[in-house]
Order: C-alpha cells, then structure tokens, then sequence
C-alpha cells in the first residue's frame, strides 16, 4: 500500500509517492511559468497548474516501485492565501493571483475596517490582508463581474485539485482559517460574517477534518493514469502545516522551519501568545493538523524566490553557487542585504512597503558576497521572529527544538 501526495507550490507541482512507513517509492517535479504582467502583479495559469499536477501523477505511478506497490490515496497540500474563480465543470474561468500579488490593497482597508484588530484575532487568527481569499473574491466580483456570474465556486488550489480529481471542492481546516470568514470558536465558516459581506456560502469549499477520505478518484482518471478504480481522494492541508508534521513539529514545543519560495516558521502551541503580541510580530494563528492541534505561522514571502532571482540575474549555477558558498568560509559576507524584495511581513510591522536594499558593496564585491548577503539577511528576519514569539511578554511560545 503506498500514498501519494501533490503538493502546489508557487513556482512548481511535486508529487510524490510513499509506502505506509515513509519510504520514498518516486517523485516527480514540474515548473509552472510564472506571469508577472506589471510590476507588483504575479499571476499563475490553473490550467498549467492543472497540466503539471497530470504530468507529475503520470511519471510518478509509471515508476516501476510504484507499480509494485500500487497507491490506495491522494492527498493535496498547498498554499491557502491563493484563490480564483471555476465554473460548475470545474473549469478556470481566470488566472490565480498569487500571494505577493500587491492588487487588492484598498480591499485590505476596508475589509479590516469592519473590526477592531484584536477582535479579528479572536475570531479567525489574522487581520484581513489582500491575499485573504475572500479578499480576492471580492476583488474579482468588483473588477469582473461578468465573470463572477459564470463563477460556480471561488477555489484555492487545494480544493481545485480536488474537484478535478474527485468531484468534490473540499479543503480543511488549517486551509479553511486563512478566510476571514472562518470562525476559529465555531470550527466553520461564519455565516454571519458571510452575509456582512454579502458572500455567498455555495461559492466557498467544503470544510472536513485533515486526512479525511472525501472522493473517489474520477474513473476516466484512473483508467488514464491506469489506477485502480477504489483511489481515495483523502483531504489534505496547508502545505507549510503539511511540511511542519511531515519534519516532526506536530505536537508543543517543536518549530518547523519551512524553506520554500516563502521562508515560514510554524510553531506547534497550546500557549497561544496574546493577540496583541502576535500583530506585534506579524504572526497569525490557525488549525493544525498536528498534535498540539493549534499553531503559530510566521509567514515570510523572501525565501528562495529572492536567492533564485539572484542566482538568475548573476548567472550561477545552483551546483556552483554551493561550492562557492562553501569555499567563501564561515564568516559573513561583507556586504549587508535586506531581502525584502516582497515587503515584509515578519517581524517588523507596517513593513510590507519595505524593499531590498545593499550597504557595503564596493568593486571588490563578488556574486557570492551578494547571494550570501540575501540568505544571511532572510535568516535574521527569521531568527528575530522566533526570539520575539519565545520571549513574548505575556508568555511566550514553547520553542525547545527545531
């Protein structure tokens, strides 16, 4: 018996296939294109997304100790701050509008305008941002209306894959609470909040407990990818909480530290760091699928988006850049980076129109230095949010280990 999961990051689909006791059987990867038609815009196509996720299954149950040990369940893992509009067929009716995609600030405004800050920790763990999915419907019922009458369901990529897979559009909990229109007492969405903001509760994905089978495998799919007809669909999470279990930070104490396109923090914690400290920090607070059953994110979108881009514009090779990295020494770069390159999110507040910036470079700088530079100054960002959540004046977080 062996499982497979998918898992949609922001600039690739990886899918991979596992036996029951963790052994790796296969993986496969494939990069989406991302679009970036103006400054501050990033978009994705879910139809190239949707194309990767076939392509990656494809190779990965071909794979000869796979077909030895053939899958019982798929599971989905992804971000949740990303959503956009499908038809009842399951159909894309646009392109996603990724997280860092700086559209929708007046939306922000006005939505985190309807509560007191403290409150809306209170009731779903994070202040209304414009990557908040019901944010981003609001934005498209604003800008495409026409669209949005076509429009059966407003999906994040974890539910997408679902409905394509499945015929359901399901998602769980830690996916559900990056909504402001999920309750953290209720354990569903608010339809009190709903109606507020005049959402329609039909558009929004079904919510079911993590690992949850909710959908047989669409037969014309099993019969393409020549699976057996009884695959299970189970319900999978938010990939930086899918990560935090998968390295052992499930239950009070242990941190996962999460190194992706975004450099994230996820913190295991029945000791929940007042309200007032968490916006202090520009932390959020949801579901985890984990022991403790609750976390902490620090969510930071300078992670190895920044180095790639560096690596890209000074031409060096991935194998290269780490034998430089390795041969320059154990001491830090000359030369000082901030890695805001998408704003900021942790651990300064009101950051999010910090930039990137270099101090100390002279003629004798080297590409190294300046690679070097941008990692150091993304692990200090981290370093300092994990002091901040551990040294909390109302009690901080249990961070034993990493």
């Amino acid at each position: 018996m062996s499982l497979i999961g998918i898992d949609v990051g922001s600039s690739a689909v990886k899918t991979a296939a596992y036996q029951s006791d963790g052994k790796l059987l296969a993986a496969a990867r494939e990069a989406v294109i991302p679009r970036r038609p103006q400054p501050g815009w990033w978009e994705n196509d879910p139809v190239e997304v949707w194309a990767a996720t076939l392509k990656t299954l494809g190779s990965v149950v071909r794979a000869r100790a796979v077909r030895r040990d053939l899958p019982v369940v798929i599971a989905v893992s992804a971000s949740g701050r990303e959503a956009f509009p499908v038809d009842e067929e399951g159909l894309p009716l646009g392109s996603c509008i990724m997280t860092a995609d700086t559209r929708g600030e007046e939306l922000e405004k006005s939505s985190a305008a309807h509560m007191d800050p403290l409150d809306w920790y209170q009731v779903c763990g994070h202040i209304p941002e414009r990557m908040d999915p019901a944010n981003r419907l609001l934005w498209w019922r604003r800008h495409y209306p026409a669209v949005m009458d076509r429009a059966r369901y407003f999906l994040g990529w974890h539910e997408f894959l679902t409905l394509r897979l499945g015929g359901r559009a399901v998602t769980d909990h830690s996916l559900g609470s990056k909504w402001f229109t999920y309750d953290l007492a209720q354990g569903g969405w608010s339809l009190e909040r709903l109606a507020e903001f005049d959402l329609d509760p039909r558009m929004l994905p079904e919510l079911e407990p993590w690992g949850k089978s909710v959908a047989t495998l669409k037969a014309s799919l099993a019969a393409e990818l020549g699976l057996a007809p009884t695959v299970q669909i189970a319900v999978g999470a938010l990939d930086s909480t899918c990560a935090a279990v998968g390295s052992g930070a499930s239950g009070d104490g242990i941190c996962g530290l999460l190194c992706g396109s975004w450099e994230d923090l996820l913190v295991p914690t029945k000791n929940l760091p007042s309200p007032a400290e968490l916006i202090r920090v520009g932390c959020t607070f949801g579901p985890h699928p984990g022991v403790a059953g609750s976390a902490v994110l620090a969510l930071s979108p300078n992670g190895t988006t920044i180095v790639d881009w560096a690596r890209s514009l000074l031409g060096i090779p991935l194998r290269k850049l780490e034998a430089e990295l390795q041969a320059s020494g154990p001491l830090p770069s000359p030369v000082l980076a901030i890695p805001h390159y998408s704003g900021a999110t942790i651990p300064w507040r009101n950051a999010r129109t910090s930039r990137g910036s270099f101090v100390g470079l002279t003629l004798a700088s080297s590409k190294t230095d300046v690679v070097k530079a941008l990692m150091e100054g993304i692990f200090f960002d981290l370093l300092l949010t994990m002091n901040a959540l551990r040294h909390a004046p109302t009690g901080g977080c249990n961070l034993r280990r990493i």
